[in-house]
């Protein structure tokens, strides 16, 4: 499983700011610029990296807004974990919001 992470970590780039859930954290926080989701991404967050089955409600709440407004967009899925960057074409973040528990 956490393999199926580390696909989607590997084409984050290492000086890139990245937010993400606390069960992922560990995987990302030797990188100078990873923070945690429940705060919702900041002004510079550039990739934000989900587990949507374990999302918790304030990560949701916290990210949602930003994915339904397109500000951020999914570039890719690997084995229930989800990569989305910042300004890129957010055709199918429709799809992946109605798959949110």
């Amino acid at each position: 499983r956490h393999e199926d992470a580390y696909v989607l970590i590997r084409q984050i780039p290492e000086r890139a700011i990245v937010a993400t859930q606390e069960n992922l954290t560990p995987h990302v926080s030797s990188r100078p610029n990873a923070f945690l989701l429940r705060w919702g991404p900041t002004v510079d967050t550039e990739y934000l990296l989900l587990e949507p089955a374990t999302l918790r409600s304030d990560e949701k709440l916290a990210t949602s807004p930003a994915i339904q407004s397109g500000q951020f967009g999914v570039i890719a899925e690997q084995g229930g974990f989800v990569l989305l960057k910042k300004g890129v074409d957010a055709s199918k973040n429709q799809a992946f919001l109605s798959r949110l528990p």
